[in-house]
């Protein structure tokens, strides 16, 4: 492409600034306000969950371990070795929305120094088997 036909006022070849904004926010039980408890603005191309979980970091130390109990995020931040240290480490426990057609089990990356790590969650039930049914044969005629 010869640089001098290019049209610099076509928006194919016009170049965008893009942020991330990745909030931390309290919610009381009745849903009745919210206040911003950590934030980051952050490039557009760099991923929240590792951001996410910096921040969560940093609250729990600069208010303690047991503030924060329950950490509800969304699908993006599915990650089981940060929740799982989440849970360890802090004792926060993380809910998240699931499809029905999820397997949470198949990519798991749970830290297995200690027996009761999983979570205490219904969504991370153990999967159900799915067994085809085998003719039995016994002689040549099914049984």
């Amino acid at each position: 492409m010869d640089p001098d036909k290019v049209d610099l006022r076509d928006k194919r070849y016009q170049q965008h600034r893009c942020y991330k904004l990745v909030s931390l926010i309290h919610i009381n039980r009745q849903l009745d306000f919210f206040f911003t408890v950590a934030a980051r603005v952050v490039s557009g191309r760099r991923h929240e969950c590792p951001i996410l979980y910096e921040l969560v970091d940093e609250v729990v130390r600069a208010v303690g371990r047991d503030v924060i109990k329950v950490l509800i995020l969304d699908r993006g931040f599915i990650d089981g070795a940060q929740m799982g240290r989440l849970q360890q480490d802090y004792r926060i426990e993380t809910i998240l929305p699931v499809r029905s057609n999820m397997d949470l089990h198949a990519g798991r990356r749970w830290p297995t120094a200690k027996p009761n790590c999983k979570p205490r969650c219904a969504a991370w039930r153990q999967p159900r088997r799915r067994v085809a049914p085998r003719p039995c044969w016994a002689g040549g005629a099914a049984c």
